[in-house]
């Protein structure tokens, strides 16, 4: 049937019923899937993510149930208990799709280090991963032993189906299979009938489904199996394998492959279905090297390209690359199979995919030490001095390096907790906090990179300008731009040959730069006092010039701080905060690292304490050496004081160059990281990666254009206070991840790097934000906006990721410590609140809004039972359960927690979870029961016992919906009506649960009526009733009810009053009541109790009947 024919399954179609398609991976389950889609007309559905790699491919070529498990499907693909699927589904019966062993962890082999279905490796790749090839068969063969074990032994029938049947006995296997499905009789033919007519078209027809098999390659990757290999396969399953018709010595598999005689093993009587669950067993662990972790291996893959002898036996052979052809024989070269498109060429000179393999000096030390002595030092040093005097800048470097140590140390902690990929802080920050915090941060961090190639870059441009072009008739903006965008081009140039070229490239401009550096110290040092030439004076380092520029002058001149705006110390601090910038240089390249947990730590801490060194030496030289006007108005002060000022110039001009060219490298690989990760839409093609290095060219080429845009700023000035917002942002964010993850204790954060705690990155976390905010509380706020923005867009948009994020952990860390210090001995009644369990007969019980509406910030159990002794078939039930009301209590927005249980009886049940129902001090105090009459005796019993307050529900099905929603119900004639019988515990509790009820929106609009029976007597006070009635009044006054006079009701009852009597009362008084509530008539464990119980409520509006375990009100009127 073609594909625009298929359908899904109408709603009652087949009874729900699910029949699970079942193999080990790549063993044939999408061709089984294929054909049966083609025969039957209906989708075939599936347990896996639909979102993942290999689902998405699926789904373009057909196969669209990929996730879908519902009743609009009949067939269900699943590798359980292989893995977990992503949703648990119930199924009547199986069909386990076999392959033998040798091609079926071959053909694994291949998908783990592809990623697809239809693509596998070169030979080479054999030898290349000779360890992995060995430890996977050594490690597969007992999964698949496990698996089809598994399976052999299921209490449902399960029909084995050789996948090498379906490739040579394809029309005798397909009517065994429907035989199978439709539950006819083995002997029974289908040849003439509708399915056997169908069957037939299909095989005439080109719609076998996305699958178009070769033939005759059955054990063609025998080859790649050593004799020791192979034998140990066959020694390690032999009985499964002669049992399947895979015995290699007995069998003579594979020349021989004759159709077994017995395919189908018979359920169990009793064995209704079997749940496939999403957290029940699972053969493969989580951390499996073989299976969720292989995506490491195909890092390290080589390009790979599809055997020139076809020996790889792929279970899609049609998914081919899109927009390329399906080969016919007639197109194939020598050793070429037809149904493959190759998809990489076969040119064995061709290079291939290798990553860069930097070392802590090229790869940390010194891009980070170039990054950090930069244009600040030159252009903006010697002013800072000038206006805060030495001291205020010293103050300025200690509290800027704090922030820079406080991080790295923080940063190095997460780096050296596992496998650092590229990506730098994103990578750490996101796989940490979670794609919402991470994809904001990195956004951030990026444009913040982006900007920086900018500032650099003009700072270049300013120091060129002032030394060539400072009397062109051309304005200095426009040189600055036309400098900067020259030099931006040259960098994007460096950076489109890669990594290895910068670090050569850096190792050289690092000597030119120190040199430079050293040079310009040594002449300020041997001067003689004169004055220079574009103004002030130079004194040599002198101690009166240190004593005069010891403290603070802050002046306007120049205009640095703005137009006619005298300095301050906060203005200063923006502008040269970036001198502190750059140790994170080494982390952006983490990706170009050999060993980056260990690199980043040693290489960025090297780098800061030789910054330090460098800038309070120059501090104090500078200080000691120039007056205070000099160092404030003539910014090229340090390169005048030389024979030459070439020399510095030249230094500043590397030092610049140098900065923006780490800057683009950190800012293309951090955009090419948050691309492959698909967090934002239309970024995908940035992920692109070269051969070599896997180079972010397309980054690079993109980020350049943007900072493009930031150099028609202009104005170093403008620039440096946005950098330094976004810098204490990114930081404060690196220090949050690892105060949270120490804070929390996880087991699995045990990083090498052990010189960070939480309070040290805490300090980090509240230096940095604190300093954003001090600096320029604007700029702070436009950051933090933007955070928050790109946080929502990413919290709602954002993609499923299964990184795994760290405030489960942070939550899970306080309500711990928040669950051991809640005391149940220190708990007052004044903030009682009800903490309910409710056993629901099922989930659309009206009983389970009613209660979430009735726990009133309190604890709400879910409970639900599955009758029978605990063994594999409950046990998976109860998790199918779970599951079912987890997503049921998040549909529906309940504030609830399931508890299911595998119980023997009704009784033993309720008695279970009301023993173990919540945790510490948080214990349910209230059993809510929808009434039934078996065994309801029993569970009251023990509920008293237990010391619980008993709510026994009925007619809650009547209750008019709109009272069920959260919007508020329109005013009605209805009431909700509580009869008080006395002025008890039960009397008290009544009270406090309408009250709650009443405090819902959708329950607020009808009146309270309190209604009191008494005998009517005459005293010397007045009337009993009007006593009555007046003391009504006063309780609802004293417990805070609302209450119209009017609705404090006293009827006259006779003085030998009956239950009869009551239940007379009640029907002619609350008949139109929204609500009854009603205390529970003392209990008495026999018969006749739940006889007049059900009688008393019959035919009553929606009824609660309250009694309270304690002998103390739960409503206080002290303060």
């Amino acid at each position: 049937m073609a594909e625009n024919e298929r359908r899904w399954l109408r709603e009652g179609e087949k009874d729900g019923e699910h029949i699970a398609i079942v193999s080990y991976p790549r063993s044939g389950n999408s061709l089984m899937r294929g054909l049966l889609e083609s025969i039957t007309g209906i989708y075939t559905g599936c347990d896996t993510q639909p979102d993942r790699t290999l689902s998405v491919e699926l789904q373009k070529y057909g196969l669209k149930g990929e996730g879908v498990v519902d009743e609009t499907v009949w067939f269900v693909k699943s590798h359980y208990p292989e893995r977990s699927g992503y949703k648990p589904v119930a199924i009547q019966k199986a069909i386990l799709v076999v392959r033998n062993p040798w091609d079926a962890i071959n053909s694994y082999f291949n998908m783990t280090l592809t990623n697809s279905h239809n693509k596998s490796v070169h030979d080479s790749q054999y030898e290349r991963f000779a360890a992995r090839w060995d430890g996977m068969i050594r490690n597969e063969i007992l999964v698949w032993l496990r698996f089809h074990l598994y399976w052999s032994r299921a209490d449902i029938p399960v029909m084995f189906v050789r996948y090498e049947d379906l490739m040579v006995n394809r029309k005798e296997m397909l009517h065994r299979v429907f035989k199978f499905i439709l539950d006819k009789d083995p002997r029974e033919q289908l040849w003439g009938t509708e399915w056997g007519d169908r069957i037939e078209a299909v095989l005439n027809s080109d719609d076998a489904g996305p699958y178009k098999p070769r033939s005759g390659k059955i054990g063609a990757s025998f080859r790649h199996y050593s004799p020791e290999q192979h034998q140990h396969v066959l020694n390690k399953a032999r009985p499964l394998l002669r049992q399947f018709g895979y015995d290699t010595e007995t069998q003579d598999f594979p020349n021989s492959i004759p159709l077994p005689n017995r395919q189908v093993k018979y359920g169990k009587q009793d064995a209704a279905l079997l749940v496939l669950s999403v957290d029940g067993l699972e053969l493969r662990a989580r951390n499996d090297m073989f299976g969720r972790l292989s995506t490491y291996y195909r890092k390290m893959l080589l390009d790979p390209v599809i055997a020139a002898d076809g020996s790889e036996l792929n279970m899609e052979e049609m998914l081919c690359v899109e927009d390329r052809p399906l080969l016919n024989s007639d197109d194939l070269k020598p050793g070429e199979v037809a149904g493959y498109t190759p998809f990489m060429s076969l040119d064995k000179g061709k290079e291939r995919t290798t990553s860069n393999q930097l070392g802590t000096f090229n790869g940390v030390y010194v891009p980070c030490l170039l990054n950090i002595i930069g244009v600040i030092l030159f252009l903006r040093l010697g002013w800072a001095i000038g206006q805060a005097g030495v001291l205020g800048m010293l103050v300025i470097f200690f509290i800027a390096e704090s922030q820079a140590i406080l991080t790295v140390l923080s940063a190095s902690a997460i780096a050296s907790n596992g496998n650092m990929r590229g990506g730098g802080s994103y990578y750490l920050i996101s796989r940490s906090l979670g794609p919402e915090f991470g994809g904001a941060i990195g956004l951030q961090f990026y444009l913040l990179y982006a900007s920086g190639v900018a500032m650099y870059l003009v700072g270049l441009a300013e120091e060129i300008q002032q030394t060539w072009f400072e009397h062109s008739t051309w304005e200095k903006k426009h040189v600055v731009v036309l400098v900067a965008s020259l030099a931006l081009v040259s960098i994007t140039m460096i950076a489109l040959i890669g990594a290895n070229a910068f670090s050569k490239v850096n190792q050289y401009l690092f000597v030119v730069q120190f040199a430079c550096i050293a040079f310009g110290a040594i002449a300020i040092c041997t001067t003689t006092p004169h004055n220079l030439l574009n103004g002030g004076r130079v004194t040599g380092p002198s101690s009166k010039t240190l004593h005069d520029n010891f403290y603070a002058n802050y002046t306007s001149e120049r205009n640095a701080c703005g137009p006619n705006t005298v300095c301050s110390f906060s203005r200063v601090y923006a502008i040269v905060f970036p001198l502190a910038t750059g140790f994170m240089e080494g982390l952006n390249l983490s990706g170009d690292l050999k060993h980056p947990g260990k690199s980043i730590p040693i290489g960025s801490l090297a780098a800061i304490c030789t910054a330090c060194a460098i800038y309070i030496s120059l501090i104090l030289l500078f200080g000691s050496s120039f007056t205070g006007v000099t160092l404030r108005t003539n910014y090229t002060f340090f390169q005048e004081v030389g024979a030459t000022p070439y020399i510095v110039i030249a230094g500043i001009l590397v030092s610049c160059y140098t900065s923006g060219l780490g800057s683009l490298f950190g800012a293309s690989r951090i955009l090419q990281a948050i691309s492959r990760d698909h967090l934002f839409p239309g970024l995908s093609v940035l992920g692109q990666g070269t051969v070599h290095g896997d180079e972010p060219q397309f980054a690079v080429v993109f980020t350049a254009f943007l900072s493009f845009g930031f150099i028609l700023i202009g104005d170093l000035d403008v620039l440096a206070p946005i950098c330094t917002s976004f810098f204490c942002l990114a930081y404060a964010a690196v220090n949050f991840t690892a105060f949270t993850l120490q804070v929390t204790g996880v087991p699995n954060f045990r990083p090498t790097f052990r010189y960070s705690c939480w309070p040290l990155a805490l300090l980090g976390v509240v230096v940095n934000l604190g300093v954003m905010v001090y600096l320029n509380a604007l700029y702070a706020a436009l950051t933090l906006l933007v955070l928050s923005g790109l946080f929502f867009y990413l919290y709602i948009a954002g993609p499923t990721t299964s990184w795994g994020s760290v405030s489960q952990a942070l939550i899970y860390h306080q309500v711990r410590k928040y669950l051991l210090r809640l005391d149940t001995r220190k708990v007052h009644l004044k903030y009682w609140r009800p903490a309910i369990l409710l056993v629901a007969k099922s989930k659309q019980d009206v009983s389970v809004v009613l209660c979430n509406q009735l726990k009133k910030g309190g604890l709400f159990i879910i409970g639900d039972l599955v009758f029978g002794e605990l063994n594999t078939a409950t046990a998976q039930r109860r998790h199918y359960l779970y599951h079912e009301w987890l997503d049921y209590i998040q549909a529906h927005k309940l504030k609830a927690i399931p508890q299911v249980i595998v119980t023997k009886s009704l009784r033993e049940g309720y008695n279970s979870l009301l023993q173990l129902s919540g945790l510490g001090g948080m214990d349910i105090n209230t059993l809510a029961i929808d009434w039934v009459e078996d065994d309801i005796l029993g569970v009251i019993e023990d509920a008293l016992l237990l010391q619980k307050n008993i709510v026994v529900l009925r007619h809650c099905d009547n209750i008019d919906p709109r009272f069920l929603l959260e919007t508020k119900a329109t005013p009605e004639s209805s009431t909700l009506d509580v009869w008080l019988t006395s002025e008890d515990a039960t009397a008290m509790l009544m009270l406090q649960l309408t009250h709650v009820l009443h405090s819902n929106s959708s329950w607020s609009c009808l009146p309270i009526r309190l209604l009191r029976v008494c005998e009517l007597i005459e005293s010397e006070d007045g009337n009993s009733m009007e006593i009555d009635r007046n003391r009504l009044m006063t309780l609802a006054q004293d417990l805070r009810i609302q209450l119209h006079p009017s609705n404090a009701i006293v009827l006259p009852i006779p003085r030998h009053f009956t239950l009869s009597d009551f239940y007379h009362l009640v029907h002619e008084h609350s008949a139109q009541a929204q609500m009854i509530v009603l205390p529970m008539p003392p209990f008495t464990p026999d018969t006749t109790y739940a006889q007049t119980l059900s009688s008393f409520t019959s035919g009553l509006p929606p009824t609660m009947l309250v009694h309270s375990a304690q002998d103390v009100s739960v409503i206080t009127t002290c303060i």
